[in-house]
Order: C-alpha cells, then structure tokens, then sequence
C-alpha cells in the first residue's frame, strides 16, 4: 500500500551509500600523507612538514592532492619559491667574493659585530644599512614561504579531518533513515525523529504530482495511529517543556513564496505528523529534527495559520508559538563585515559559474533576474528570500521568478555560489545533484579559504582571480540582458 514511500526513503539511502563511497575514496588517497603530517596521537607541528617534505613519494602525494583541488596556492607557492631561490642566488653571489657564505654574514654575531664597529666607522654604517635591508628581505621570504606551506599542509588536514567527519554524519543519517524504513515497512507507530525525516523527504520531493501522492500515502499511514492523550490538553505555560532551540548561523528566513509551496498540502505532512505525537516532549523533539534543514520559522508560521479556534488546537497553537519565539530570542544581532562572494571553480582557476549561464540553456531575458539574485547575496546572503536545501549544511537556495542560485555560506561575510540553474532544468533534479556534487568537492577547504584571510598574498591572489570571474559574468549579464 505504501510503496511509494518505501521507495522514496530507499532511494535516499541509495544516494548516502554513494557519497559514503565518494568520500572512501577521498579517505583512501588522504591518509598516506595526513598520517604523516598528523601521526596517531600527536600533533601537526615543523617536524612532521620536515619528515614530509625529506620523502619523495609522501611530497609528490601532497603536491598531486593540491593541485587538484586548489591550484591558486600552489602556484603561489612555486612563484615564493623561485623568488626566494633568486634572492637566495643573488645574495650568495655578492657574499662569495669575499669567501663567506649567507649564514655567516647573517649570524646574529657577525651583525653585531659590523654594528658596534659602524658607530665609529660611517663606510661600515652604510654596509650594515645594506646588510639589514638584504637579510629583512630574507627574513620576509623566508617566513612567506613558511606560512604557505604551513597553509597547504593544514588544508591537507582540514580535508582529511573533515572528509572522515562528514562520513560519520552522512552513516548516522543513513541509519536514521533505515530505523524509519524499518518501522514504516513493520507497520509501526512512527518514533518523533521517524515522522520528521519523512516529512522532510516529501517535502523536498520537486515533481509536484508525485509529492501530493506521496503526502496522501503518509497522512493515510500516520492517520491509523493518530491517538490523542489528556497530556495533550494540559496548560502549556505549566506543563510544555521550554523549547530547546539552538541557532544555526544566527538566522532563519523567510523562504521565496510561489504559488505550489503556498498549497496548504505541503504543509499538511508536518501538521499530520505533529498532531499524531502524544505530548509536547515529542513535538520538541519533533521540531528540533527538521530546524537544521528546513525554513523551520515558515513552517510554523504557516502551521499556526493553519490550525482552528478548537481548543486542542488553540493549545498547539499556543505552544508552536512560544517555540518560534524562543527562536526570535536567540537572533543575536552580529557585526556587518564587508561580504566576499566567491563563485565554484575560483580554487582551480575556473569559472564554472559563468559556464552555469552560457551553457545551460538559461535564456537572455533571464539575465536580470541571474544579476538581480547575485546581488541579493552580495547585499546580505540573500536573508529574506533564501531557504535550505535538506541535508547539506550552509548551502541556500535562492529563487528570482526562473532562475535558481544555490550558495553557501562560510562565515558570516563570505560566501561561495555553487550553481545558477533554470526552473526547466529537469524538473529541478540538476539544482540538487549539481549542487550537492560542488558541496563535497569544498569539504576541507572551508577552513582554509576562511583562514587565508590571514595570509595577505594568497587571500589577494584569491580575491584577484574571483574578481575576474565576477568581471566576467557581469559583463555577459549585462550585454545581454534585456
């Protein structure tokens, strides 16, 4: 009777199972060079680079895994180290005709010496000049070098770290998922967590005749179990547990309003499935399953609007709103930094976003909209018409009439666009997939994009190349646009 359902929740599995798969090979190509870097048990630290570095085989590892993923830094990397190769030369040169060496001349006693001299010899006042001048330039290649490879050598741990990190996360969602295959497929009465994941999966379901079946099946399923007790009914100031709500990214939106998600049905899975738990615990528990993933605050304004002047649903009504204002309460006002918009492929010095526009059938006179949306993001990420996308933590989706912009966001003023779709793209499919596929390439280069703010030359050279690619697109945007 529930096939469809059944079927639903089996493909969800089947996609975890191959990004599980994905990231095992990631895993797999890693360790070699991360267990170097990081043996078990101890700490990244200079020796371990050195170790690295002074073996061949784990270097050309490292130096093959880079390029791959982030071809900025390492160019920079080998641009720092012919420079300081010719510094290196051109000091050398001038040291040797006199039969010392680099190391002599710059030693802190030969510096010394030539300073407490130079008080009392003008000629030798102008050498030790020169010689702090050359060994500062020294110094100053040196510590670059040594903060890039440092940068590379933690990116190769981030990427690592966080690849196993988001295994772990995508195996306990899995197992969730079989839990509430399980009961659904044994005809039981559907735990809180069970009732939320499914409702989830229906509601992201993009073919609209089919989540309609599939929103029938599940209120027919959850209907047989639909039992009220009198813990329902109690007070809520007395009895309902306060709302445990924990921000993410300190926000929640309003999602993009169109006439299918105004359709009450869609709406009508969470409010069947919160009406067939026996007592607020388990809406709690209910609520805080779907709030990481969902535009949790829509969804309860609308579930409000939604219930009668009945006084059982009086008392939910009461109770979803007390939650939604512990989610107001906790909105914490942050400082508004300068927003950095970075576009997918700006690591390997390709613009894959403009590709998005020029060949994926997106229609000139929906080049306005493509600017207008990417405009929102540059603003303030887009926080009044942007919603999640289910199960792929940060990324956004934003809706301008046809088009879809899917990004990510960072931290709290940079942000990454993965993708420009048109609604006619299959039915949608090619937004998630295409999006969820960019996502996994970024897992262990969020930190370090973040991070290389720090290091002046190589957060130049990033925001050098993603101001092209933004030059780019806006002129082909514009040109063409009506």
């Amino acid at each position: 009777m529930y096939d469809n359902l059944t079927y639903l929740i089996k493909t969800e599995i089947l996609k975890y199972d191959n990004i599980i798969k994905d990231l095992n090979k990631k895993l797999l190509m890693y360790k070699p060079v991360y267990d170097v870097l990081k043996p078990k048990g101890k700490k990244f630290n200079k020796e371990n680079i050195l170790r690295l570095t002074m073996d061949d085989k784990f270097l050309n590892m490292l130096m093959k895994i880079m390029e791959q993923s982030n071809t900025i830094v390492i160019e920079k990397m080998i641009e720092n180290k012919i420079l300081y190769e010719k510094h290196n030369k051109q000091v050398e040169e001038s040291f040797s005709s006199y039969g010392l060496s680099k190391e002599v001349i710059f030693s802190d006693t030969f510096m010394n010496n030539i300073k407490l001299r130079s008080t009392v010899n003008p000629r030798l006042k102008q050498v030790y000049d020169k010689l702090v001048i050359m060994k500062q330039r020294d110094i100053e290649l040196f510590e670059l070098n040594e903060k890039i490879v440092f940068y590379i050598c933690n990116t190769m741990i981030d990427m690592y770290e966080e690849a196993n990190e988001e295994k772990q996360r995508i195996k306990d969602a899995k197992k969730y998922l079989e839990y509430a295959l399980k009961n659904y497929q044994s005809n039981n009465n559907l735990t809180p967590r069970d009732k939320s994941i499914i409702a989830e999966l229906i509601d992201n379901v993009l073919v609209l005749y089919v989540k309609k079946k599939l929103s029938s099946e599940f209120s027919a399923y959850l209907s047989k179990f639909n039992s009220k007790t009198s813990e329902k009914k109690v007070s809520v100031t007395k009895e309902v547990p306060k709302p445990i709500v924990s921000y993410v990214d300190g926000d929640f939106y309003e999602a993009d309003i169109n006439q299918e998600d105004e359709e009450d049905y869609i709406y009508n899975n969470y409010l069947i499935a919160i009406k067939s738990l026996d007592n607020y615990n388990d809406i709690n528990t209910f609520l805080n399953s779907i709030k990481y993933d969902c535009d949790i605050k829509k969804i309860l304004m609308k579930l409000m609007n939604l219930l009668t002047s009945q006084p059982e649903d009086k008392l939910l009504k009461d109770y979803l709103n007390e939650y939604l204002s512990f989610l107001d309460d906790e909105k914490k006002e942050t400082k508004k930094d300068e927003n950095h918009i970075f576009y997918y492929g700006f690591l390997n010095k390709k613009n894959r976003v403009l590709t998005d526009v020029l060949k994926g059938d997106i229609p000139k006179e929906y080049y306005g909209d493509v600017l207008k949306g990417i405009n929102m993001i540059k603003t303030d990420g887009a926080k009044n018409k942007r919603r999640t996308i289910t199960r792929i933590r940060k990324v956004f989706k934003l809706r301008i009439n046809d088009i879809s912009i899917t990004f990510k966001k960072l931290s709290n003023n940079i942000y990454i666009i993965l993708g420009i779709f048109c609604k006619k793209d299959h039915h949608g499919y090619d937004v998630i997939n295409t999006t969820l596929e960019r996502n996994n390439d970024l897992i262990g280069f969020e930190k370090s994009i973040i991070s290389a703010s720090m290091i002046q030359e190589i957060w130049d050279e990033y925001l050098s190349i993603n101001d092209d690619f933004e030059k780019e697109l806006e002129e082909v945007l514009k040109v063409n646009k009506k």
